[in-house]
C-alpha cells in the first residue's frame, strides 16, 4: 500500500538545504512512499547536519520527528546504530537513505500496532472469580 511521509533537512549550510530539496524533488517517489518536505511541524523523518554541536542537536532533532538521519562528513563519534547520510551527499545515497528511513519508519508502526494489540488483548480478559478470590491472568 502506498503511503505519503515527511521529511525535513535541518543544516545551516545552504548549498546542502538546496542540494537535498532538489534530489528529494526529483525522487520524491519511491516504488512504496511518497516523500514531501515539510519545514515545520512534526515529521516522520528529520535529517540532521552534525558538524557541530551535536548533543543538542541530537535531542532537537528528536522532538521533530520519529526517525533521525545523521547527515555529517566525520562518523566516527556518532552514537551507534543510528542512521547516517556521509557528506558531501550524492543522489544515490539520499535515496539509499530515503529507503533505510522507510524501513525504520515501518518498523516503529508495527512496534506501534503490536502494543496497541496487546492492550486490547488485555483489556478484554475479565478477572475470573475462583473460590470467592478475583483472579486476574497476565499476558
Amino acid at each position: 500500500m502506498r503511503k505519503s511521509s515527511s521529511i525535513r533537512f535541518v543544516t545551516q549550510v545552504e548549498r546542502d538545504l538546496v542540494l537535498l530539496k532538489s534530489v528529494l524533488k526529483t525522487f520524491a517517489h519511491q516504488p512504496n512512499t511518497d516523500w514531501n518536505y515539510q519545514a515545520e511541524g512534526y515529521v516522520d523523518v528529520v535529517l540532521l547536519d552534525m558538524d557541530e554541536h551535536y548533543l543538542s542537536k541530537l535531542e532537537y532533532a528528536r522532538s521533530l520527528g520519529r526517525v533521525v538521519v545523521l547527515y555529517a562528513k566525520d562518523v566516527t563519534h556518532l552514537p551507534v546504530n543510528t542512521l547516517v547520510l556521509h557528506k558531501p551527499a550524492r543522489a544515490r545515497d539520499v535515496l539509499s537513505m530515503l529507503s533505510a528511513a522507510e524501513v525504520s519508519l515501518n518498523a516503529l508502526n508495527k512496534q506501534a500496532q503490536a502494543a496497541t494489540h496487546v492492550t486490547k488483548v488485555v483489556d478484554n480478559h475479565r478477572p475470573l472469580v475462583v473460590d470467592e478470590h478475583k483472579t486476574a491472568f497476565a499476558y
